[in-house]
């Protein structure tokens, strides 16, 4: 009739609802009575595993934006490795060129 989907979700809603409305009817007596411990009892392992399910989801959306923030740091690391490259290929040629007229003016120094 409903698909495991909604019901999980009510089931979550449900259990939320009686663990606020346990704590708050026991913060306003000032003393926890053995029906909200036993409450407890039963509703704690499914709100671990919801906390436990929060976490691990958060952690995953953390490590994502990450991943997203390094992956866009090597983007801009590679184009200035790429600029540093052609800066030093040009560089190179100002080099082998300066050798070549060192040479061609040594030599006209020399016939002169």
């Amino acid at each position: 009739m409903f698909s495991k989907k909604t019901v999980m979700i009510a089931g979550i809603i449900i259990l939320v609802g009686i663990c606020i409305t346990v704590i708050s009817i026991s913060g306003k007596r000032g003393y926890s009575s053995y029906g909200s411990g036993v409450a407890m009892l039963f509703i704690s392992p499914f709100q671990e595993t919801v906390t436990h399910s929060i976490y691990f989801v958060r952690d995953i959306w953390k490590r994502y934006f990450f991943l997203v923030s390094a992956a866009k740091e090597n983007s801009e690391l590679r184009k200035s490795l790429r600029y540093t490259k052609e800066e030093n290929t040009h560089c190179d040629e100002i080099k082998s060129a300066n050798i070549r007229l060192r040479g061609l003016l040594d030599f006209r120094e020399n016939n002169i």
